[in-house]
């Protein structure tokens, strides 16, 4: 038993001191909300490789994959002012969250603008 808690302590340990590691190495928090954004662009990358999908559903997702790509390449800069002004830290969750809802916004103005 007290193995087992050693060992846990020790991997929640490593883990936290990984976990810090990255977040410093980021000079400015654009640079962090720049490479978050990064990671977006990529998944957004996988995800549009399905419009070449069988399925309806499967390219439909694949579509709505390449507008968000799209849209997040052609604001990064924009959008790592606009996380740095709302404050999102460097809560990869929060980050993640405050793109999404970028992206929904603006793609519910432009549907509101096209009606």
């Amino acid at each position: 038993m007290r193995k087992t808690i050693f060992v846990l302590l020790v991997v929640l340990g490593l883990s936290f001191c990984l976990a810090t590691a990255e977040a410093d190495t980021f000079s400015t928090p654009e640079d962090f909300y720049r490479t978050c954004i990064e990671k977006k662009i990529v998944r957004c990358e996988q995800k549009a490789k399905l419009l070449h999908s069988k399925s309806a559903n499967l390219r439909r997702e694949g579509e709505k994959a390449l507008r968000e790509l799209t849209f997040y390449e052609n604001r990064k800069e924009v959008l790592a002012r606009q996380l740095v002004r709302e404050g999102a830290g460097r809560n990869h969750r929060k980050v993640d969250y405050l793109l999404i809802k970028s992206y929904n916004d603006f793609n519910g103005s432009m549907i509101t603008n096209n009606r």
